[in-house]
C-alpha cells in the first residue's frame, strides 16, 4: 500500500549481516548470493521450485503446504510461525509495512496464514530470508564457507533442512515409525533422492544462479484501497 515502509531483499540481507555482526554474531562468508543459494535449495527440495499447493491424497485443505518452500497454513503452523517471528524480531528499519497487515490477518482467521494465496515470489523470499537471517546464522555461514556441492548439500540437509525447516516432535509416529532415529535417515535420503532426481522431482539439482534476485528483489502488492 502507497506510504508503507519497503524493503527490497538486498536491503534485508545487508541490512541483517550488519544487525547481526552488530549482535556479536559471526556473518564471516555470508553475501547476497549466499541466501540466494540457500533459498534455491529450499525451494528445490520443498516444491520442485514451483508455486504450489501440497499435492497427495489427504483431502484435508486445512493443514497442507503451499507456495515454494511449502509452509504449512493451519492454526500456528510454520507459514504463520514464519511470519510471526519476522515480524516481531526484525530491526524495525527492516521490517516491510506489508508484513504488519499480513499478521493482523493472519490473527484474525485464527493463526492461519497462506503464502501462496498472499505472497508472490518475492514477499516468499523475503519472507524465508528473514527467518533463516534471524535464526539460521550457523548453517548459513557453514554453507557460505562449503567448497562443493556434496558438501552444501550435506550442511543443508542437517544443519537446517532436517532439524528446522522440516523438523517436529513426534513428527515419526505419525507415519509409522517408532524410532526418530530411523525417520531421519529415511527423510535424509528421501531429500538426497529429489536432488539427485531419483525422487518426485525427476531431475536433478542444480544451482539456479540468483534464484532470490537480491538486487532487485521487492515485494509490491496490489490493493485497490489505494485506488478508491
Amino acid at each position: 500500500m502507497s506510504g508503507e515502509r519497503q524493503v527490497s531483499m538486498d536491503q534485508l540481507v545487508s541490512g541483517m549481516i550488519a544487525y547481526n555482526t552488530s549482535q556479536g554474531i559471526d556473518m564471516t562468508g555470508i553475501t547476497r548470493e549466499t541466501v540466494s543459494d540457500f533459498l534455491d535449495m529450499t525451494a528445490f527440495v520443498e516444491s520442485g521450485r514451483k508455486d504450489r499447493y501440497q499435492k497427495g491424497t489427504n483431502s484435508n485443505t486445512t493443514v497442507r503446504g503451499t507456495g515454494y518452500y511449502q509452509l504449512e497454513t493451519g492454526s500456528n503452523r510454520g507459514a504463520y510461525t514464519r511470519l510471526n517471528r519476522a515480524k516481531n524480531n526484525l530491526p524495525t528499519a527492516l521490517t516491510p509495512g506489508w508484513m504488519g497487515r499480513h499478521q493482523a490477518r493472519a490473527r484474525a482467521n485464527n493463526n492461519n496464514y497462506d503464502t501462496k494465496k498472499y505472497l508472490t515470489k518475492e514477499g516468499q523470499d523475503f519472507l524465508m530470508a528473514s527467518n533463516v537471517l534471524l535464526k539460521d546464522h550457523e548453517a548459513l555461514k557453514k554453507f557460505s564457507n562449503a567448497k562443493t556441492l556434496s558438501d552444501r548439500k550435506e550442511i543443508f540437509l542437517e544443519d537446517f533442512w532436517l532439524d528446522d525447516h522440516w523438523g517436529g516432535k513426534g513428527t515419526y509416529k505419525n507415519h509409522g515409525y517408532t524410532d526418530p532415529t530411523i525417520y531421519r535417515e529415511a527423510k535424509k535420503q528421501d531429500i538426497r533422492d529429489r536432488m539427485d532426481g531419483v525422487g518426485i522431482f525427476k531431475f536433478q539439482y542444480k544451482k539456479q544462479k540468483n534464484w532470490a534476485d537480491t538486487e532487485t528483489n521487492v515485494f509490491n502488492e496490489f490493493d485497490m484501497n489505494d485506488y478508491i
